[in-house]
């Protein structure tokens, strides 16, 4: 078995391998895509955004690690996933909050 060919999706690949006798080719990911967790590009951008920074921060400390940076183009796609996703939640935190405000608003209004 050796390794055919190597497809980057950002900080994760997929690592192709064919069989010398059989001419199967299998594909190993370097990341879980069946997993319910973050995978490791949305954690990334998530992180150097919540710090305060963007791609070239995130470019520098990849490059201190020796790790390849995944693009800008990508990066974007991802920074506005994270976006949509925060959004999503802050807003179902305010309707809860909103929801448990009004349940108690009876019980001051009362008086």
């Amino acid at each position: 078995m050796f390794m055919k060919s190597e497809k980057r999706r950002g900080l994760y690949s997929d690592i192709y391998f064919k069989c010398g006798m059989c001419n199967a080719v299998f594909c190993i990911s370097t990341d879980d895509q069946n997993s319910t967790k973050i995978d490791v590009n949305m954690g990334a951008v998530s992180g150097i955004v919540s710090l305060g920074g963007g791609f070239s921060k995130l470019e520098e400390i990849l490059a201190c690690m020796d790790i390849p940076c995944m693009s800008k183009v990508f990066y974007s796609k991802m920074h506005e996933r994270v976006s949509d996703e925060w959004k999503e939640t802050a807003m179902e935190k305010m309707k809860a909050a909103v929801e448990k405000k009004a349940a108690y608003a009876p019980i001051f209004y009362a008086c």
